[in-house]
C-alpha cells in the first residue's frame, strides 16, 4: 500500500489503523509517497497503475496472492532504543495526533517544545513509544511556536521516551541487517530521515533493496524504521512468481 504524505488519508490511517478489523491477520506492507525536498510546497501523489490516475487524497493498494506453500513474513529493523535517562512522556486526549503542546513529563504538566529547547534535545532522535513491549518510533518534524510537530501520531496512554544517541547509523543498520536478513528477503523500504541523518547516500545496506520513503508501513505507520518482507516455504513455482489477486484504490 502507498499513501500520499500529509494527506487526510495519511493522517486517518496513522491514527485509526489499529481499530481496523482483523488487522494483523493480513500482511500489510508499504510506504508513504514523498516529495522533492528542494521544492517548497510540493505535493505528494499516489498513482493507479491501471488507469494512470494521480491522487493526492487516496491510498492505492495491490492485493497479492502467494503460491500455495509460501508464507509472507513482515519484520522491522529499528536501530533506536529508549534512553534510560529520558523522562517518561505521556499525552492526554487533547494532544493526541501529529502535534503536541502540553504533556506529562515524569508526571508534571509541561510544554514539550519548551522542554526540548531547555534541555538541548537532539530532535533527529525520535520519541519511542512502548506499545505492549514493542518500541515504536515517532519522529520529530520541527519545534515551532511552542508546539512540537511530528511525522506520526502520539496516543493517549502510551509511555514515550527520547531515543538514546546513536554514534554511527551505517554500522548500526548493517549490524542489525546482517543478523536477520537472508536471501528470502524480497522487498524493503527505509525512512528518508535515516537516509539524511545517517548520511547514507552512496553507502550500502547489505542484502536489501527498495525505496527511501516518507514513512513506512508494517501494518501501522512507522518512522525512522526499516521494513522488510521475507517469503518462506516451498513451492514448485519461483518465489518471484506472485499471482496478482487484484488492485484497488481506497
Amino acid at each position: 500500500m502507498i499513501i500520499p504524505f500529509e494527506s487526510e488519508v495519511h493522517k486517518s490511517y496513522a491514527q485509526h489503523v489499529t481499530e481496523y478489523e482483523d488487522l494483523f491477520t493480513k500482511c500489510i506492507i508499504g510506504w508513504v509517497s514523498g516529495v522533492n525536498l528542494s521544492k517548497a510546497g510540493a505535493t505528494a501523489y499516489t498513482v493507479n497503475g491501471y488507469t494512470g490516475e494521480f491522487f493526492t487524497d487516496k491510498a492505492v493498494a495491490v492485493h497479492i496472492q502467494l503460491k500455495e506453500g509460501l508464507t509472507p513474513n513482515l519484520s522491522i529493523i529499528n536501530i533506536f532504543s529508549p534512553d534510560a535517562d529520558s523522562p517518561v512522556i505521556m499525552v492526554n486526549a487533547e494532544n493526541t495526533g501529529f502535534s503536541v503542546r502540553t504533556c506529562q513529563i515524569n508526571g508534571q504538566e509541561t510544554n514539550l517544545a519548551d522542554y526540548i529547547n531547555e534541555h538541548g534535545i537532539d530532535i533527529r532522535l525520535p520519541l519511542i513509544g512502548d506499545y505492549s513491549g514493542a518500541g515504536i518510533n515517532v519522529s520529530i518534524k520541527e519545534v515551532k511556536d511552542g508546539e512540537v510537530l511530528l511525522y506520526a501520531p502520539v496516543f493517549e496512554g502510551i509511555e514515550y521516551r527520547f531515543a538514546e544517541n546513536l554514534p554511527n547509523y551505517e554500522n548500526g543498520f548493517n549490524q542489525e541487517i546482517n543478523s536477520v536478513i537472508d536471501k528470502s528477503s524480497v522487498f524493503s523500504c527505509n525512512c528518508i530521515l535515516n537516509f539524511l541523518y545517517g548520511e547514507l547516500e552512496g553507502k550500502k545496506l547489505d542484502g536489501l533493496f527498495g525505496p527511501i520513503t516518507f514513512g513506512e508501513i508494517a501494518w501501522q505507520l512507522l518512522n525512522q524504521t526499516l521494513v522488510y518482507l521475507q517469503i518462506s516455504g516451498e513451492t514448485s513455482a519461483p518465489v518471484e512468481d506472485f499471482a496478482l489477486a487484484g488492485a484497488a484504490d481506497r
